[in-house]
């Protein structure tokens, strides 16, 4: 592996290559995980629910729950909403949790 952008490994063009952990693995079975698709070109963000992804991959034909994380960049369509690039990348996401109810002070 070679040293990457500025000798960082984990930007290595092996490490941005490799597909990831494979979809399923980040299903708790509550909806709690999601996709977050980074835009290289400007850094902002935005989260997919993970039931959405798998769903997209599965009725475009281009993957199912055993794609990797980081190879579901590479299949986006939608350019940037902030800049208008093409250039994903993904990684999991903790998705919105439920608000607890605080106990009323009396």
């Amino acid at each position: 592996m070679d040293g990457g952008l500025d000798g960082n490994p984990l930007m290595s063009r092996e490490h941005l290559d490799a597909p990831g952990v494979p979809l399923f693995k980040y299903d708790d079975g509550k909806g709690g995980y999601g996709v977050r698709f980074a835009c290289r070109a400007c850094m902002s963000s935005h989260d997919e629910p993970l039931a959405r992804v798998i769903e997209r991959l599965r009725v475009t034909g281009l993957g199912d729950e055993k794609t990797g994380i980081r190879a579901v960049a590479k299949f986006a369509r939608r350019p940037c909403r902030r800049c208008g690039a093409l250039k994903w990348e993904t990684e999991p996401a903790m998705g919105p949790r439920p608000a607890r109810r605080l106990a009323p002070l009396s």
